[in-house]
């Protein structure tokens, strides 16, 4: 099952006051996602993050810009090359979810992209 899907767009989008100066990368293994969070799939379809993976498998989620032209495309086809020399199959051993975290990437551009 592999999904395009929009998410709301991130706070610093609609506050860029409130970006910090800077970045960091914070581990939460001990903590859960929330599967119930709300999310548009590339079939226009309002569902949760539950209901757009397979259950009780894996799922890969790329957040990313889909009209990025360099490192989100990069990163995006990266991923493709390095599942095709996996003896996994997408839909079956594992779902991947490619969200936009972009202000006004709808239904429609996840899937563009998607295809």
């Amino acid at each position: 099952m592999g999904i395009a899907a929009t998410h709301s767009p991130a706070s610093a989008t609609k506050n860029p006051e409130n970006v910090p100066d800077q970045a960091g990368v914070f581990e939460n293994t001990s903590k859960k996602v929330d599967l119930e969070l709300p999310f548009i799939s590339s079939q226009n379809i309002n569902g949760s993050l539950k209901s757009l993976t397979l259950p009780n498998r894996p799922t890969i989620v790329v957040p990313v810009y889909f009209k990025c032209p360099r490192l989100c495309t990069l990163t995006l086809n990266g991923l493709l090359d390095s599942l095709r020399e996996q003896d996994l199959v997408i839909g079956k051993d594992f779902s991947i979810l490619t969200v936009s975290f972009a202000e006004g990437e709808g239904p429609d551009l996840a899937l563009s992209k998607q295809n």
